[in-house]
This record gives C-alpha cells, sequence and structure tokens, in this order.
C-alpha cells in the first residue's frame, strides 16, 4: 500500500494544485488518503499566499525597532503585519545582530524558555492570540522554540504567522516576542514589544 507521503507527492505530480485534483488522482486509495492529499494541496496555497503578503510587506520602511537587551546587541525592524487571507495575518521583521554573532531563540511553547513565556499578540478588540510559527531567513519554519545564529551586521528576515484573527481586526494593540539572546556569556530572556501596529489588507 502506497503511504500518505507517497500519494502526496504523486497526487502532486499529477497536477492536483485545485483540491478537486486530490479525488481524481486518489480515487482508487482511501478516504484518508484524499484527506492527506487536501491537506497538503491546501498547505502550499496558503504557503503561496503568506509569501506574496511578506513580499508585498517586506518592501518599505520598518515601521518600529526595537532592541533587545540593548542597543548595542540584537536589533529588531518591524516592517509590518498584514493579512494573507481572511483569518490569517503574518508579521515581517527584520532581526540584526550588532557587533557580536549572537544566538536567538523565540518562544512559540511555554517550555521553552524560563520563566515561562508564549510569544502572542493582542488585536484592537482585545482577543489574544499565539503564533502557529515562526521562521528566519528561508530555515525550515518553527512552531515551538526557533533558534537562530545571528552572523554580526547580517539583516535576516523573521516572519511570524498568527492564524484565526478576528475578520474586523484592523490593529494589533500589542505585538509581543518572548526572546533570549546569547553571546557566549549564557542567555538573556526577555520580552521585544510592538504596540499598535496596522494590519494591511
Amino acid at each position: 500500500m502506497r503511504t500518505a507521503a507517497t500519494l502526496t507527492c504523486l497526487c502532486l505530480a499529477a497536477g492536483a494544485t485545485v483540491l478537486g485534483g486530490c479525488d481524481e488522482c486518489a480515487h482508487e486509495e482511501t478516504a484518508f488518503d484524499r484527506r492527506v492529499c487536501r491537506a497538503e494541496v491546501e498547505r502550499l496555497a496558503l504557503e503561496e499566499m503568506t509569501q506574496a503578503a511578506v513580499r508585498r510587506i517586506g518592501t518599505g520602511a520598518p515601521v518600529d525597532t526595537q532592541f533587545f537587551p540593548d542597543n548595542r546587541s540584537v536589533q529588531f525592524d518591524l516592517q509590518g503585519c498584514g493579512r494573507v487571507n481572511a483569518a490569517d495575518v503574518v508579521c515581517v521583521l527584520t532581526v540584526t545582530g550588532l557587533g557580536f554573532d549572537w544566538t536567538l531563540e523565540v518562544a512559540l511553547q511555554s517550555w521553552c524558555t524560563w520563566p515561562r513565556r508564549v510569544s502572542h499578540a493582542i488585536d484592537d478588540m482585545g482577543n489574544n492570540y499565539t503564533p502557529a510559527e515562526v521562521r528566519i531567513a528561508d530555515n525550515p519554519p518553527s512552531r515551538s522554540c526557533l533558534l537562530q545564529t545571528l552572523v554580526a551586521g547580517v539583516s535576516q528576515q523573521m516572519t511570524v504567522a498568527f492564524p484565526n484573527v478576528h475578520s474586523h481586526a484592523e490593529s494589533l494593540a500589542q505585538l509581543s516576542l518572548e526572546v533570549e539572546v546569547d553571546r557566549g556569556e549564557g542567555m538573556t530572556p526577555g520580552q521585544v514589544a510592538f504596540r499598535n501596529v496596522a494590519i494591511e489588507r
């Protein structure tokens, strides 16, 4: 029997770029196989829309800049946040290690850091959101604890994806990234926070 991964590859190779294609190319397989195929096509479609939103948002000047733990350490430039679709929002930042090579950790789960903290956003209606994933450069996204080396002076793009953001939300009253940085002397934990960030449409 074909594995789900093999079937997904066959589906995509057969041109299943729309959901109906999964039913056609998997008509001899199980309902589970078809669900796997459909989920993969949906994931790829969301990824394409996210990349388009990132390109749109990441071209302008930063809307805000924060440093952590001080202005000689790591610089976080927020390019902005925008809707990927009706439900998903992505925020685009540029991160740069200053003066030294730094190790950066971003916490999406409470067990990533001590004391226990989780990155989050609060919209202009008070709704609270936890990121689904965070990515730096073209590295694989993380859904728990992102760990990245920041080479001194090299700016890297970071994207933070929030799912199921209320359709009426027009801004993020607070965008908080729970981070730890280290240059070989032990991790320094803390928060990088931005306020009143408009959600582009």
